[in-house]
């Protein structure tokens, strides 16, 4: 295609129009610049069927001009085999189908042939599946320091069983057997609270998740997780168009333009889940709360919404709470940590 204008006519070249800009093949590139937040007029959607095209203003912000990239004008953040543009505007990302990547359809099958001779790939998912677990380990574990309700070994650090279930884990998402770690309601032998790997001492992989809902497996909570951020502005677009009314043309615009809605406090909006995640939530519209950054993450919200009790005598006595637990407070936990004196660098006062 790109070489059929030059057999044509020489030294010409093709230009693609995508309705709101050009695009240049052979460049790789757009031939205008990215008019994001700039309140040109623009093609709101696609047309078909004898429909008429609607336009759209946007809200001139010289902050977010630039905050796809640098590169104005970038062409499908340089992924043209997965992403599509048919607008010039943004570049959208195909929806992950976890229904495939959860190995269902192999689960009358002992393995994969093709996934057994490709060696790479197999020590690729082992060590991605490592890493998630320890990703998730360090979020559970900032979830444990903050709640004063845990117990003192519900932590993952007690034991390092989790590094051998997480690469198993890994491996078994390479041959498609994944599926075999989704729990169900009466508690997963291997993920669930229920089950024996929570109850002995030291604990495993879930003793970092061993605060969730009763029937929850830790594959389905990290699931729901990925599936919320991966849909995020789709939830927001479903809210906009629930409830208009409550939303400025300004914060409409932000979310045609893939961008949350910016709130009263002049900070994005965020999506609250009213029965949490890990207390078995599920990410239906009914369950979301959408609110400003100030309502959600305020000190007094915060702890109200997510069931946070407050931090007791100081930022000193929160950072070693572990130590000073067994007693009673005293004017040591009140104290902060004492600075060591400033030397002089290099440089003699002169009196």
């Amino acid at each position: 295609m790109g070489n059929e204008p030059p057999r044509l006519i020489p030294f010409a070249h093709l230009v693609v129009q995508m309705r709101n800009r050009a695009y240049m093949p052979q460049l790789g590139r757009f031939l205008q610049p990215d008019p994001n937040a700039t309140a040109l007029t623009l093609i709101e959607a696609t047309a078909y069927h004898g429909r008429g095209l609607g336009a759209m203003v946007g809200a001139l912000d010289i902050q977010v001009l630039y905050g796809i990239g640098l590169n104005i004008y970038e062409y499908l953040g340089s992924s043209p085999c997965v992403r599509h543009d048919p607008l010039g505007l943004e570049w959208l990302t195909p929806p992950i189908n976890w229904y495939e990547q959860t190995g269902k359809p192999f689960r009358d099958m002992p393995f994969d042939i093709t996934a057994a001779t490709d060696v790479s790939g197999l020590v690729t998912s082992a060590l991605q599946g490592l890493v998630i677990q320890y990703a998730a380990n360090l979020e559970a574990d900032l979830d444990w320091a903050s709640d004063w309700d845990a117990p003192d070994n519900a932590h993952s650090r007690l034991s390092d069983k989790w590094v051998k279930l997480a690469i198993l884990e890994g491996i078994g998402s390479h041959f498609g057997v994944d599926w075999m770690w989704e729990g169900d309601e009466s508690g997963d032998p291997i993920d669930g609270e229920n089950g024996p790997a929570v109850a002995k001492a030291g604990g495993s992989a879930t003793k970092s998740l061993s605060r969730l809902a009763p029937g929850l497996s830790r594959q389905l909570y990290q699931l729901r997780r990925k599936t919320f951020k991966a849909n995020r502005m789709k939830y927001w677009r479903t809210e906009i168009a629930d409830n208009p009314q409550k939303y400025s043309p300004a914060q409409k615009a932000a979310v045609k333009q893939n961008r949350a809605p910016t709130g009263s406090d002049g900070k994005p909006m965020e999506i609250h889940h009213r029965k949490l995640l890990k207390d078995g939530g599920t990410n239906d519209q009914d369950n979301f709360e959408f609110l400003t950054f100030f309502e959600h993450r305020s000190k007094r919200n915060l702890n109200r919404r997510h069931k946070r009790r407050p931090r007791q005598f100081g930022i000193y006595y929160a950072n070693n709470r572990r130590r000073h637990r067994t007693h009673a407070p005293t004017s040591r936990d009140h104290d902060p940590p004492r600075r060591k004196p400033r030397r002089h660098q290099g440089v003699r006062r002169l009196h």
